[in-house]
């Protein structure tokens, strides 16, 4: 096809007896065949995923190769991950600029994962606010997910969580994880935050002093009755008294909760200056 303008790859391999496998993953194959048989080709893309647990593909193997299309073209960007597929994904994907691309990217991503198979879905910390569309479209693609990773910043941004069709999604999660790159969890924020997450039962977030982390487990103690595990982690310490103690989180959870029944012995609490976690069974 020496014609040939436009080119779309697809690999998608699920067993480690595939015999091409090495060749496709080869940058400098790719090179050979595009510079010697396509001059006209003004868009390319490649979409591989090899699915194996043994041996592990070689990052730097995939990553070297490529990295000719990199140097050579300016708007050609290369993602390389090592994730786990199945129950867990991972997601980092480009930019969108409208709901139509936010649309594609979910396309291209239900090609190689049933997203209604998904129990724990993470963002990596650089999906930015601005690809709000992306995660909307993901979050409501994945009605099974219970585990959460995100970037404080995505998450708490109105087009996500005053987002009413993602309602019936929140109100099922019950792990989350906030990953902080510039943007603290606020305290004016907690009370909205665990009404929309009425089932949550493990929470991380990251906060800027203990003063506003002690808020924020006042808070989780008396208003998230389903919750287990807390860990905080804060950048300024306080010289205010830490009076968490587990005498003091039995008392108030009997208080609030008087029907649950409370297992002092497998109560915890540790707080080293700089995260504070409260095990609450």
């Amino acid at each position: 096809m020496p014609n040939l303008k436009q080119f779309y790859f697809y690999l998608f391999v699920q067993t480690t007896s595939f015999p091409f496998t090495n060749q496709y993953l080869d940058g400098h194959v790719w090179q050979q065949i595009l510079e010697n048989n396509v001059s006209y080709l003004s868009k390319f893309e490649f979409h591989m995923t090899v699915t194996k647990r043994r041996p592990k593909v070689d990052l730097d193997f995939v990553i070297n190769p490529f990295n000719y299309f990199v140097t050579k073209y300016s708007n050609w960007n290369m993602i390389v991950d090592r994730c786990m597929y199945g129950p867990r994904l991972q997601v980092n994907i480009r930019q969108t600029t409208n709901d139509n691309n936010a649309q594609e990217n979910l396309t291209y991503l239900s090609n190689f994962v049933y997203l209604t198979n998904i129990t724990t879905l993470e963002f990596h910390s650089t999906f930015h606010v601005n690809q709000w569309k992306d995660a909307e479209f993901i979050l409501k693609s994945c009605p099974n997910v219970i585990n959460l990773t995100i970037n404080t910043s995505l998450l708490l941004s109105s087009k996500i969580i005053n987002n009413l069709t993602l309602i019936p999604v929140f109100k099922q999660i019950k792990m989350i994880k906030l990953i902080t790159e510039d943007v603290y969890f606020p305290s004016n924020f907690i009370l909205q935050f665990v009404e929309r997450f009425p089932s949550l039962v493990h929470i991380e977030p990251q906060v800027f002093s203990f003063d506003i982390c002690s808020f924020i487990i006042e808070v989780l103690l008396t208003q998230s009755e389903q919750l287990s595990y807390v860990k905080i982690n804060y950048h300024q310490d306080t010289l205010l008294d830490d009076y968490f103690t587990r005498d003091y989180i039995t008392t108030k959870r009997r208080q609030v909760f008087p029907l649950n029944i409370i297992n002092q012995q497998m109560m915890n609490v540790k707080n080293n200056g700089q995260t504070i976690e409260i095990w609450l069974s």
